[in-house]
């Protein structure tokens, strides 16, 4: 769940950097420092990335959904229950050792 948390900031930060980006273009393209051709790169890269951002958030839901059902047996007990991760997601570096693996 935690995962998919951080994945929808990913996402969501990607479309807002790309939707950034093209309002720069579009101002560009209003002073004439760009031709209007080039304003349709950007128009384009941001349509993936909403529908990237709405699978994390589909991701999340399910995730959220998953977790009630381990709790319980009647997920109709908890579907107005929100449920939150109350750390974040920390990377952990676990070091291995080979000789005692073989």
């Amino acid at each position: 769940m935690l995962l998919a948390r951080e994945q929808i900031k990913v996402q969501q930060k990607s479309l807002d950097v790309s939707l950034e980006l093209l309002s720069n273009v579009r101002k560009q393209v209003q002073v004439g420092t760009l031709v209007e051709l080039d304003r349709c790169r950007p128009n384009r890269q941001s349509r993936p990335l909403r529908s990237l951002l709405a699978a994390a958030q589909a991701a999340y839901v399910t995730a959220k959904n998953n977790l009630k059902n381990l709790l319980s047996d009647k997920l109709r007990d908890w579907v107005d229950t929100e449920i939150e991760p109350s750390e974040n997601l920390i990377a952990v570096n676990v070091p291995t050792d080979r000789a005692k693996a073989g």
